[in-house]
C-alpha cells in the first residue's frame, strides 16, 4: 500500500493592503488572522492540519490479514479472517443404511494478535462465529458453561521478559501436542484425527511458561499450569488444577513445525519432537478438560485424577511432511466414566511442485482400564489444492472411520474451501 504524504506549509505572511481591503495573514502554527479595515480586533480561524508523521501505518495482504501500526510505534495490530464451507457425504458400512449428508460452515473466527505499549507485551483475542463452535447443549457441560454460546476461544497476554522466556497469561490454547496446537486453517486434510480427539490438550485459562534456547540445536522447555476444565467455564472450579511439562527439541534447526505441508520444501532435513507429561488434579470432565462434564444420579458432579503421557514428532524435507504421535492416558477412577486409552497417530504427504498435496492419515485409540472410551481406527486418503498456502485452498479427503466399541465402519467423504485474509 502506498503511503500518502502530506506537505508541511511552510512559515510565510500575506498581506493585502489595498485600501478598505480586510489585512489577512497566515503563519503555519498559528491561526488564520482577518483584520477588517475598519476594526483592530483580528477575527481568528483555526485550521488543523493532519500530519503525515501522526497517521498510522496500514496494510493489507492476502494471507497476511491487516496490520496496522501506531506512528509512535505504541501499539499493532494484526487482523486475519478465515471461514471454512464444508460438505459431508457418510454411509454406515455395517448395517447397510442410507447415505447422509450435512453442509455447513465448519469454522469462521476473527484472528487478532499484536502489541499493546511494546513489542514485549504482546496480545492474542479470537472469537468464533460458526454455529458448530458456538452451539452449547442442555447437559451438566452447558451448565458449567452458563449455557450460553462458546463465543471466545483466546484472550491472553504475553510478556517477553527474557531473551529466552515469555510468559502467557489468559485463555489460550494449550501446546500438549502438535496436532493440538496446530491452526484449524492449516491442515493437510480436512479435520483432525480420532487420536487428536481423545488426547489433544484444548484451550484453558492459567499460566503458560515457554522457554527457547539455541539456533542450530533449539531447545524448548515449556511449563503450565491452568484450571483444568478448560475454556468459557464460568462456575467456579469443580475440582484441582492441571499441571503440564513439556520438552521440544529440533535437532537440525528452526523451521515451521506447526502448520502441515512442507511449503518452504526444507533443503535439508528437518525434525521437531516433543515430549509432554500432565496431571489434571480432580477433573470433573471425561478428558480432563474436554469432554463431558460426569455428575452422578442426583446432579453433583464426579471427580478423578488423570495422568497423560504424550511423545510427538514433525519432519519435513523436500515438499514431503508427516506427523507421529503415541500416548497414554490413565485415572484413578476410571470407572466413573473418565476416559482412559491408549493412542497412535500417523501422517503424512507430499506437495507436487503445482502445489497440489496428496496426503494420508491412520489414527488408532484403544480404550484401557474400566475401558468406558470409545475406541477407533481411522483410514483418509486426500487430496488439497493450494491457491495461495494455506489461507485460500481447496480440499478432499475420503475414509474409513471404525468404532471399535460399537463396531461399526463408516465411509466418509468430505469437502472443503479455506478462504482467508
Amino acid at each position: 500500500m502506498k503511503r500518502i504524504s502530506l506537505l508541511y506549509l511552510f512559515f510565510f505572511s500575506i498581506t493585502l493592503n489595498a485600501q478598505n481591503s480586510p489585512k489577512i495573514t497566515i503563519k503555519q502554527g498559528d491561526s488564520i488572522r482577518v483584520v477588517t479595515a475598519k476594526s483592530d480586533e483580528p477575527v481568528r480561524l483555526h485550521i488543523s492540519t493532519l500530519q503525515a508523521k501522526d497517521a498510522p501505518k496500514v496494510s493489507l495482504k492476502q494471507g497476511d490479514g491487516i496490520r496496522i501500526t501506531a506512528a509512535d510505534s505504541s501499539a499493532h495490530m494484526r487482523l486475519r479472517v478465515w471461514f471454512q464451507p464444508i460438505y459431508t457425504v457418510s454411509k454406515s458400512l455395517t448395517d447397510n443404511s442410507k447415505w447422509t449428508s450435512n453442509a455447513g460452515v465448519q469454522r469462521a473466527r476473527l484472528n487478532f494478535t499484536g502489541w499493546i505499549y511494546s513489542p514485549k507485551l504482546r496480545y492474542h483475542f479470537q472469537p468464533v462465529l460458526a454455529a458448530p463452535e458456538l452451539r452449547s447443549g442442555l447437559d451438566a457441560t452447558a451448565q458449567q458453561e452458563g449455557f450460553t454460546g462458546k463465543v471466545l476461544l483466546d484472550a491472553a497476554l504475553q510478556w517477553k521478559f527474557h531473551p529466552n522466556f515469555e510468559l502467557w497469561v489468559g485463555q489460550e490454547r494449550t501446546r500438549g501436542s502438535y496436532e493440538g496446537f496446530l491452526p484449524g486453517f492449516a491442515m493437510q486434510l480436512v479435520n483432525k484425527s480420532q487420536f487428536n480427539s481423545m488426547f489433544n490438550y484444548n484451550r484453558d485459562i492459567g499460566i503458560q511458561l515457554l522457554g527457547s534456547y539455541g539456533k542450530k540445536f533449539i531447545i524448548r522447555p515449556q511449563l503450565r499450569w491452568t484450571l483444568g476444565n478448560g475454556h468459557n467455564i464460568v462456575t467456579n472450579n469443580s475440582g484441582g488444577f492441571q499441571y503440564m511439562a513439556r520438552l521440544e527439541v529440533q535437532p537440525f534447526g528452526k523451521f515451521n513445525e506447526v502448520f502441515n505441508t512442507d511449503f518452504k520444501r526444507e533443503p535439508s532435513p528437518k525434525l521437531a519432537i516433543g515430549a509432554t507429561f500432565d496431571f489434571n488434579h480432580n477433573a470433573a470432565r471425561q478428558r480432563g478438560n474436554a469432554g463431558r462434564f460426569l455428575t452422578d444420579n442426583e446432579g453433583n458432579l464426579l471427580n478423578s485424577s488423570l495422568f497423560t503421557f504424550l511423545v510427538d514428532a514433525v519432519f519435513k524435507y523436500k515438499g514431503f511432511s508427516a506427523n507421529s504421535a503415541f500416548a497414554m492416558r490413565s485415572a484413578t477412577h476410571g470407572d466413573l466414566g473418565f476416559h482412559e486409552a491408549t493412542g497412535l497417530y500417523l501422517q503424512g504427504g507430499y506437495l507436487l511442485k503445482n502445489n497440489y498435496e496428496f496426503a494420508f492419515r491412520y489414527s488408532m485409540v484403544e480404550p484401557i482400564g474400566a475401558k468406558t472410551a470409545s475406541g477407533s481406527r481411522e483410514y483418509l486418503v486426500g487430496i488439497s489444492k493450494y491457491i495461495n498456502g494455506h489461507p485460500l485452498k481447496v480440499q478432499s479427503d475420503i475414509g474409513l472411520i471404525r468404532n471399535t466399541t460399537t463396531q461399526i465402519t463408516t465411509l466418509q467423504y468430505r469437502f472443503q474451501i479455506v478462504a482467508g485474509f
